[in-house]
């Protein structure tokens, strides 16, 4: 075969085979180790041996250690820290030589970033860069992340938790911008990956700031109440939110299964951080009778999202319908307390 294909990249014939090697030409980090794993087939020797080579250094030889699996070896590296080739001695054996490429993760030299915040804050796009100082962002805003990488890159990525919340491809370049929104998950982390595989994560120096939730209050209105079947009572309130409060509503909690809305108002003005208001319930709205007991409680929402989740509550207020008996001698002993106070 050789007279036939004298220029064809064939090894000469041995007694010994290397039938698989792994990983051949490789990427590492500056420090890490190699692991290789060899299989021999046809004529086994007692040792094997890695044939390591670097710039301006001697050959050397790490031993291949012998698996569980018949005719596997597989051997590791010290760290490495610089540029070399290797290749597989066993028995009359030789295999081609390999590269093993040490490089450093790709690093970040600099960065900005533009910042938009959800628009029903009112708040102005602004920029941020690593001298900023409070760079808080809130939850929610978009973000234009541009940078200069050490390297160039195949990809850059921001990473929340989990969630990938920004992605770009890149080809080749040193320079990347990669654009989205902000969410919830955690704290932001830049994700840079170079087309060797290499990648490094960059947390950038931001504070995220969560939407708060709004908070609502009972004004002079009791949590306990007793009246009368068929007459109105009010229930006031305030509602309060650091970007403006998006409505407010009245349910009553029923014993079992979904809650009953009754009635919800939302602020005239936009952005309202501050909303009193004022529901009259008619309770003849209620099928209610002598002695029955209702549960109310008010919900606020803002602007922000998932704004039904994230609802403000107020304390329950419990609505007691007495018995006919009892309400006349509530207004009978309120009538008399009245005749005291006067004489």
């Amino acid at each position: 075969l050789r007279i036939l294909l004298p220029f064809a990249a064939l090894q000469p014939h041995s007694d010994t085979v290397i039938a698989d090697l792994a990983p051949g030409d490789t990427s590492l980090r500056r420090g890490q180790e190699l692991t290789i794993a060899v299989t021999l087939s046809g004529a086994r020797p007692d040792q094997a041996w890695v044939v390591w080579e670097r710039p301006g250094a001697p050959a050397e030889k790490l031993a291949l250690q012998p698996g569980e699996e018949d005719g596997r070896f597989s051997a590791r590296t010290q760290p490495l820290y610089e540029t070399g080739r290797y290749r597989i001695a066993a028995g009359d054996a030789r295999s081609e030589w390999f590269t093993a490429r040490v490089t450093n993760p790709p690093g970040l030299v600099r960065w900005e970033a533009a910042v938009a915040p959800p628009a029903y804050t009112g708040k102005p796009t602004f920029r941020l860069r690593p001298d900023t100082e409070n760079p808080e962002i809130l939850c929610g805003s978009a973000i234009a992340l541009a940078g200069l990488a050490t390297t160039p890159l195949a990809a850059a990525e921001i990473r929340q938790g989990e969630q990938t919340v920004a992605a770009a491809a890149i080809s080749g370049q040193r320079q990347f911008t990669v654009t989205g929104d902000i969410g919830t998950a955690g704290p932001l982390r830049l994700h840079l990956r170079t087309p060797d595989g290499l990648t490094a994560d960059h947390p950038p120096p931001f504070a995220l700031l969560p939407d708060k939730p709004p908070v609502i209050a009972l004004v002079d209105t009791p949590t306990s109440m007793t009246v009368a079947a068929g007459q109105a009572f009010p229930i006031a309130f305030r509602a309060k939110d650091d970007f403006g409060v998006a409505r407010v509503g009245l349910e009553r909690l029923a014993d079992s299964g979904p809650d009953e809305p009754v009635t919800d108002a939302s602020p005239e003005q936009p952005r309202m951080r501050s909303f009193p208001g004022r529901f009259l319930v008619e309770s003849s709205t209620f099928k209610t009778r002598p002695g029955s007991v209702l549960r109310f409680r008010l919900w606020a929402e803002d602007h922000g999202a998932n704004a039904s989740r994230r609802r403000g509550l107020s304390p329950v207020i419990q609505v007691t319908f007495p018995e006919q008996d009892a309400l006349r001698k509530d207004q009978d002993n309120a009538v008399r307390q009245a005749e005291e106070n006067l004489a």
